[in-house]
């Protein structure tokens, strides 16, 4: 991020490299930087490969060798995550640290009593009805210093400061009644952290080590955190915005929230990076104004009005990888898909009471679930998303739509005041405003 700011700046004039794989971990990410420094007039070397992207066959051959590297890195990866779970299976699994409140000795959680007294704080306030914010307040003005803080994303980080996040982690923590909870995020094929919500099988390890609470306490606490977490979200609902969780920094990364200009008589909505509000000097993405957004999403969805062929080639390229990724396992599930349908239409137009007819309906549905799951195994495209999204661009889009834009959109990326990088939920991305048009003209 420091370099692509520097190129932005003029500083850089070309940027050497060792390797494909020191550069980028994946495909997507590497083209999309290059096109982006490309358009900047910069080029990029990478001296192992011999490749430079100011020739006119760089891209070509640096797509190819990025996915062979790409590969290469997947495989390494996931031999290693082979290895890892197989000592979480097999309970031989060493810890690298250890949560707030214990220190690791060879390999053991041991209780830090100093640091459990603040945990037990931490149990006993919320339960006397303290917000995780007041706690975190009362916290930071006692002067304890928070040893690590967990933002649920990545792995324990130095702080200064108590934030709320991590009063919430440490209440929903089960190594503070003793147990131990394994594999709770994982790596995706873009190197992302991802929280495991079932994707991957975890390992719960009860009575692993001494608990700094009791189980009553912590289960208590627990009910407490979702009943909150419930009214919160009702109030959330009535109060939220159509970007609000949806537009992101595309210097920094962090999301931008709503701000009001109030010192002119008509009340200008902006977006504001949250570095940037906390810090004028941590993010250089000045405050963007809502109405710049919602023109960019009008112009890219009316583009799409009149070159719909986009959306049809970019949903026959998915459903043909996918197909040639899967083969003759995805076209004997569809053949059994079809027979179980067939079978159960046949059986619902006899509509018996029988023993043997109701037996024979719970096998179909039981089997018609199996099969709908080991479809979604599959990594199914989202077509009901590409549906919806041929249909809305059936017509020019003439005003604005809250619904339209949350029902189609997962991710707005802020390139800068003027350039939009638009997720659609269907897996499509699309670059709309100055530097996407700057694009174009250079390209022709």
């Amino acid at each position: 991020n420091r370099l692509l700011e520097d190129c932005r700046q003029d500083k850089v004039d070309l940027v050497l490299t060792k390797s494909i794989s020191r550069f980028a971990r994946n495909t997507t990410d590497l083209l999309w930087m290059v096109r982006k420094l490309s358009a900047m007039g910069i080029g990029i070397v990478f001296e192992r490969e011999k490749i430079d992207t100011r020739s006119a066959d760089g891209e070509l051959l640096l797509s190819l060798l990025a996915s062979y590297a790409e590969e290469e890195s997947h495989s390494f990866s996931e031999n290693n995550k082979w290895a890892i779970r197989k000592r979480f299976e097999e309970g031989t699994y060493k810890y690298s640290s250890a949560p707030y409140g214990y220190d690791l000795e060879d390999g053991t959680f041991v209780i830090n009593e100093k640091e459990a007294r603040v945990v037990r704080y931490i149990f006993e306030s919320f339960l006397s009805g303290k917000g995780i914010n007041s706690i975190a307040r009362d916290l930071n003005k006692q002067g304890i210093p928070p040893k690590r803080v967990d933002d649920h994303w990545v792995r324990y980080q130095h702080s200064g400061s108590w934030k709320p996040a991590v009063i919430s982690g440490i209440l929903k923590n089960e190594s503070y009644i003793g147990d131990s909870l394994l594999q709770k995020n994982y790596h995706d094929r873009t190197f992302q952290v991802r929280v495991n919500n079932g994707e991957l099988p975890r390992y719960y390890l009860e009575d692993h080590h001494e608990g700094i609470i009791s189980r009553e306490t912590y289960e208590r606490a627990g009910r407490l955190l979702a009943q909150r977490r419930k009214e919160y979200r009702s109030k959330e609902k009535k109060e939220r915005y159509a970007f609000s969780g949806r537009c992101i920094c595309g210097i920094c990364g962090k999301t931008l929230i709503r701000d009001l200009n109030r010192r002119t008589k008509k009340q200008t909505v902006y977006w504001i990076c949250l570095a940037h509000r906390r810090e004028a000097g941590a993010c250089c993405l000045m405050p963007i104004r809502e109405e710049a957004i919602r023109e960019a999403f009008l112009t890219m969805m009316n583009k799409l009005h009149y070159a719909n062929v986009v959306v049809d080639i970019y949903s026959d390229s998915l459903e043909r990888k996918w197909r040639e990724k899967y083969g003759e396992d995805l076209t004997d599930l569809e053949k059994r898909m079809i027979r179980n349908r067939e079978e159960r239409e046949s059986l619902a137009r006899i509509r018996g009471r029988s023993v043997h007819y109701l037996e024979r309906k719970n096998q179909l549905d039981k089997e018609a679930g199996e099969l709908k799951a080991e479809l979604t195994a599959m990594g199914k495209p989202d077509f009901e998303q590409m549906n919806l999204l041929k249909d809305l661009i059936k017509r020019p889009m003439e005003d604005w739509s809250d619904q339209t834009f949350t029902s189609l959109i997962d991710q707005v990326v802020a390139e800068d005041r003027e350039t939009y990088r638009f997720h659609f939920k269907c897996g499509l991305v699309l670059v709309e405003g100055k530097r996407a048009r700057s694009k174009r003209i250079r390209r022709s």
